[in-house]
């Protein structure tokens, strides 16, 4: 069976002078060009040197080719000098390059015959459209991640993205919403299909949501890949990717803080809408984001740190949804002094260590741990002791590391890992110890939250990724593969040991004040499904012919998932339980292949067209696994009519008996 999949063609008019525009980190962030001498005649075997502090190890040297070209990959962003030498030619600098993240920055060169301690200087001329990358990528700087009054997540990078959408429900105004439930999506594609990478490894929650916020003041740019996803990526969909910043052989830092409260927030409750009974309106109680970080050198030239902490969150008033002031009733009297409170408070602590081991092995390492305290359940049509608390606690962090080896000045590889492992407990609030009622009338629930809801998950997953790149001035060849495993545990008990069925198994629903059925819960519920791999094999070429660009890819894909063993216990309602494993849940197979040009239109490096196509594979981990569980396939709750002629709101039969029984009491 061949894993769902979709083919993109995408195509892209004169990109003008757009400096926000560039390819995928994927592609690294590079410098390329032609060296010609003054008759235009190609000059091969000039010594190309582009030194920055940005560069741990201060230079990276290529020598141009055949065709005069050169190619210098996989650099960081920073300001550039970059310097053409030759033997009986004047030596040609240029200076002050500012090179963005996943940016390929086309630098030419004119030498003229001289000797070599003669030097010609161009100061100033930055490249601000990438003629090259067959991608389109946004950038957006760290300063502008700061100015904007926007959350700092993938929702807030697609409101600066032209063609990107986001659900209505999702905008917000300076982080006074979840930014988690944001899921852009662009050229029509799959919210599933989008990707949130670190330094280009993803750490996607589940595969496909998210169980980790971004860090903007561990940022040194983000870039926003909107399509034309070279081999390398399985998937075709949104992909941002945040660039970390490395520290550097000086001291440095910054300190930054948002804040708003209720004072500084108008609306439109005029006194015709209290009239009629309009009490509140959807407000920002406040919002906040503060941020410090620091880097610098722990040994020159060869140990650099950078870490970075953040703490923001929200707390928002809910219209229309009040506190019950008759709390562990059968009736919701709304108390109007106590409006329903939708908050989140998140705290962030990260750090980056960059270690030059020799002159051509560079190690890169991050550890970032976050803690989330949100409301997930809260919502205009539940009470709030209905709701659930959610606290993504320890264990809750990301583990990253890199190893790049410079062979030679054409030749480099590079392996990487991620691993993430987040929970989400989600628990009945202190005062909600009673069992959940729904109005039928009014859709409205109060009382306790859903014991389905109640309970807690733990996920791992873990990225690989490999590389061999060979490049010239003309091509640039990589071979590499991808790989991925993950695990995820769920059990949802309330009920527990000894809490009986009154603590929660139950629920009721309410007709017209009367109750009219209730719903029984099969637990203790426990599931799990296991990703045995998600492989990716890739070859590509960027290959430059004078001003067009072509990159050629084709990439292998094969997905094994499965459900293993499980064992449940019994419960109020259900005997103990046992399911064998199930295999190949799927396993899947794909041949995707890829092509894309860009085609520098009048050969000034200010206008390009470009267009892609190719086949994509749909994101996925547990989605077929979770489908083909025997525990999630299985009947995890029962529905039993319930008229309560005695009146007293409780159900007078023995409810773990499921046969017929007097249903009026």
């Amino acid at each position: 069976m061949d894993r769902i999949g979709k083919v993109s063609v995408f195509a892209l008019g004169a990109l003008l002078i757009l400096s926000a525009h560039a390819p995928a980190q994927t592609l690294p962030t590079g410098i390329a060009g032609v060296v010609r001498d003054s008759s235009g005649a190609v000059i091969p075997g000039v010594t190309i040197e582009a030194a920055s502090d940005a560069l741990i190890e201060k230079v990276r040297t290529v020598v141009s080719d055949e065709q005069g070209q050169y190619k210098i990959v996989d650099l960081r962003p920073g300001t550039y000098t970059v310097t053409f030498t030759l033997a009986g030619f004047s030596t040609v600098r240029r200076e002050k390059i500012e090179l963005p993240a996943a940016f390929t920055a086309k630098v030419d060169a004119e030498m003229r015959v001289g000797a070599l301690e003669e030097t010609l200087t161009v100061s100033g001329v930055t490249p601000v459209v990438d003629v090259q990358s067959t991608s389109k990528t946004t950038v957006v700087s760290g300063e502008m991640l700061y100015a904007l009054p926007l959350t700092k997540e993938m929702g807030g990078l697609a409101k600066v993205t032209v063609g990107v959408m986001i659900p209505p429900t999702a905008q917000d105004v300076g982080g006074n919403i979840d930014p988690m439930n944001a899921y852009p999506v662009i050229h029509g594609g799959h919210t599933g299909d989008n990707r949130a990478l670190l330094d280009g490894m993803q750490f996607n929650g589940e595969g496909q949501g998210r169980g980790f916020y971004f860090n903007p003041s561990a940022a040194q740019e983000m870039s926003v890949q909107l399509g034309g996803q070279t081999a390398e990526f399985e998937n075709g969909g949104f992909q941002a990717n945040m660039i970390p910043k490395d520290g550097g052989n000086r001291f440095s830092g910054l300190i930054s803080g948002n804040y708003a409260n209720h004072n500084m927030v108008s609306n439109n409750l005029t006194q015709e809408l209290k009239d009629r009974g309009l009490l509140l309106v959807n407000t920002t109680n406040r919002t906040y984001d503060a941020n410090a970080a620091v880097g610098g050198p722990i040994k020159q030239d060869r140990l650099w740190f950078f870490t970075s902490h953040r703490v923001f969150g929200y707390q928002n008033l809910l219209a229309g949804d009040w506190a019950n002031a008759t709390q562990n009733t059968p009736v919701y009297t709304p108390d109007l002094s106590r409006p329903a409170v939708h908050q989140e408070d998140n705290i962030s602590d990260g750090v980056r260590l960059t270690y030059q081991l020799s002159k051509k092995n560079r190690v890169n390492a991050s550890w970032d741990f976050q803690h989330t305290n949100i409301c997930l359940g809260c919502s205009p049509l539940v009470a709030p002791e209905a709701t659930y608390t959610t606290k993504y606690a320890d264990p809750n962090y990301l583990l990253q590391a890199k190893w790049t080896h410079l062979a030679s000045n054409k030749l480099f590889f590079e392996v990487a890992d991620s691993s993430l492992i987040f929970n989400w407990p989600n628990h009945r609030k202190p005062e909600a110890q009673g069992i959940s009622i729904l109005n039928n009338n009014t859709g409205f629930r109060y009382n306790a939250p859903l014991a389905s809801s109640l309970g807690q998950r733990v996920a791992s997953e873990s990225n690989q990724r490999g590389s061999v790149n060979y490049v010239t001035g003309s091509h640039a060849f990589k071979v590499g593969f991808t790989t991925q495993e993950a695990w995820h545990h769920a059990w949802y008990d309330d009920g527990g040991p000894g809490r009986g069925i009154g603590a929660g198994l139950v629920s009721y629903t309410f007709l017209n004040g009367k109750p009219s059925t209730l719903i029984e819960y099969a637990e203790p519920v426990t599931f799990d499904e296991r990703l045995k791999v998600n492989l990716g094999l890739y070859a590509q070429d960027q290959w430059t012919l004078k001003r067009l660009t072509l990159n050629v890819g084709i990439r292998y894909d094969y997905f094994n998932a499965y459900v293993p063993e499980q064992h449940l216990n019994a419960g109020p309602f259900v005997p103990a339980r046992s399911y064998n494993k199930v295999e190949c849940v799927p396993c899947w197979k794909d041949i995707s292949p890829r092509l894309a040009g860009a085609y520098d239109v009048f050969g000034d490096g200010k206008t390009a067209v470009k267009a892609n196509i190719g086949r994509f594979v749909a994101a996925d981990i547990y989605t077929q696994a979770r489908a083909n569980n025997p525990v999630t396939r299985a009947v995890l709750n029962a529905t039993r009519t319930w008229t309560d002629s005695n009146g007293n709101f409780s159900p007078d039969c023995d409810l773990p008996n499921p046969g017929a029984q007097n249903l009026s009491a």
